[in-house]
C-alpha cells in the first residue's frame, strides 16, 4: 500500500491518499476511508457547513451546535469540533481536493468494448449516390 501525505494539520490529524483513488482522513486515532469520487461531496458539505446551520451531501453532513461547536458526520460517525479545528479540517480538505487534480483515476475497460463504442460513435453515414435525371 503506497500512501502519500496530502495535507497535515499535526501528527494525529492529516489526510493521505493511495494512488489518487482512495483518500484517508486520520483524525485523533480515527481513520475514515473515502473514495475519491465521493470526496468532493465531503468537501462541499464542509464548505456549506461553514456558512449555514446545517449542510449535508449524501452520507456527509455538518451541524452547527452553537457558535463555537460543529458536528461533522461521516456516515454514522460524529466528530465534534470547535471553530479552529473545523477551520483546520476545511482548509486541509480544500488543499487535498486541489492536490488531487493531478491524479487521474484509471478507468479499466476491455479493449474490445472500447473499440466497439468508438466505431459505433464514429461510424459515418452511408454515402448516397446522386441521381441524375
Amino acid at each position: 500500500m503506497n500512501v502519500q501525505l496530502l495535507a497535515a494539520i499535526n501528527d494525529s490529524r492529516h489526510i493521505t491518499h493511495e494512488a489518487g483513488q482512495v483518500v484517508y482522513l486520520n483524525w485523533d486515532g480515527h481513520q475514515f476511508c473515502l473514495e475519491r469520487s465521493r470526496f468532493n461531496r465531503f468537501v462541499r458539505a464542509l464548505e456549506y457547513g461553514s456558512r449555514q446551520l446545517f449542510a449535508g451531501d449524501g452520507c456527509y453532513s455538518v451541524v452547527q451546535v452553537d457558535n463555537d461547536v460543529r458536528e461533522v458526520w461521516i456516515d454514522k460517525t460524529c466528530l465534534t469540533l470547535n471553530h479552529d479545528e473545523f477551520r483546520a479540517l476545511l482548509n486541509a480538505a480544500l488543499t487535498t481536493e486541489t492536490r488531487l487534480h493531478g491524479f487521474r483515476v484509471k478507468i479499466i475497460e476491455q479493449p474490445e468494448e472500447l473499440a466497439a463504442a468508438w466505431i459505433k460513435f464514429y461510424r459515418m453515414p452511408a454515402s448516397i449516390a446522386p441521381c441524375w435525371n
